[in-house]
């Protein structure tokens, strides 16, 4: 099994610039990845829809024989299958004994082993460089990875999870944009408009500067709200500003509906 949890952005889509901030290469980012199967039981040339990396551990469990967690939020991707098998369910693998690979608890990296994995990160551009304050540099690695998961709630369609981990995060970082605009996001996808409005007011206060996607964000929340006019004039502000962010003439074409 050969996946990937997201592809790249190409052609018009291509991002203008990369944000100055921790995790702003993700801006590179497409929703949609990839995933192939190969092997004894696979199909040959079938198509899988819909499939999503949480899927992936409900099918090689699947394709062992194995059963499959009820708390798993994934699939086993039978469609993919040559012969359908009995699929069976536990209620958890974290119930059952025995070695899963994981590390016993107090286990700690090699502090070299941890550091190269932090300059790995700053590399990559997801995490800030913290020098030599392992304290800072510990806040962060915990900040982005609740920043991951939040984000994972939301392509999920779980935003009130989504929301409670931002609402931390901005209570921890009410200087960090992204996750202001992330929070304006979860408010918006859990109906939550007016709070949406209200944030992105006092995020951007003068709206001249608030960018396309912001702008767009603010739209979609007035639409919410039944003022589908000033719903309109933000969308179409945002169209005049980046008229190549993905999914905004389905917007506009809703507004006018």
């Amino acid at each position: 099994i050969l996946c990937s949890d997201h592809g790249f952005q190409s052609r018009a889509l291509r991002p203008k610039g990369v944000p100055r901030e921790p995790a702003g290469p993700a801006i590179w980012h497409r929703e949609m990845g990839i995933v192939v199967l190969q092997g004894p039981g696979i199909r040959k040339d079938e198509l899988i829809f819909g499939a999503s990396l949480i899927d992936i551990a409900p099918t090689v469990l699947a394709l062992y024989g194995l059963p499959i967690g009820e708390d798993m939020d994934g699939r086993p991707l039978v469609e993919a299958f040559d012969r359908p098998s009995d699929i069976r369910t536990i209620a958890s693998w974290e119930q059952v004994p025995g070695e899963c690979g994981m590390h016993p608890p107090g286990v700690q990296l090699d502090e070299q082993q941890s550091d190269d994995l932090m300059k790995q990160f700053v590399a990559l551009g997801y995490i800030e460089d913290a020098g030599d304050n392992k304290e800072k540099a510990a806040d962060n690695a915990e900040v982005e990875a609740l920043y991951n998961v939040a984000r994972t709630y939301q392509w999920s369609n779980r935003p009130e999870q989504a929301r409670e981990i931002m609402q931390q995060l901005v209570h921890r970082r009410p200087w960090e944009t992204r996750f202001l605009n992330m929070l304006a996001r979860c408010y918006r996808d859990a109906g939550y408009y007016a709070q949406a409005v209200g944030l992105i007011e006092k995020t951007y206060p003068d709206e001249e500067k608030c960018p396309a996607a912001v702008l767009l964000l603010k739209g979609q929340a007035h639409f919410g709200l039944g003022d589908a006019e000033r719903g309109l004039e933000l969308v179409l502000r945002a169209e005049a500003a980046d008229p190549r962010m993905p999914g905004l003439y389905v917007q506009i074409g809703n507004v006018y509906l």
